[in-house]
């Protein structure tokens, strides 16, 4: 994923209207924030809030996944054998 992927979401009027509330909250003197800034902003600090509320299920590896090798690196890759000829 790149770092500027769209993500859009359906939301009800209510909800849209608490956001644009934050408006004047999160705008700066340099910045009005948008709407995109006050989503974001909601989202990570939900996410972050979550992922600390749900750390313990969050470390447990998930069913059928392999276990993570030592040292944290990203596993090599197989080198594909020639077939053989004939």
């Amino acid at each position: 994923m790149s770092p500027k992927d769209h993500v859009a979401v359906r939301l009800d009027n209510l909800t849209l209207e608490r956001v644009d509330a934050l408006k004047d909250v999160l705008s700066t003197a340099w910045h009005e924030a948008t709407r995109s800034d006050i989503l974001r902003a909601l989202i990570l600090s939900g996410l972050e809030n979550f992922e600390q509320q749900h750390r313990s299920a969050l470390a447990k590896p998930k069913k059928g996944s392999a276990p993570e090798p030592a040292g944290g690196g990203a596993r090599p890759k197989a080198k594909k054998k020639a077939a053989p000829k004939g």
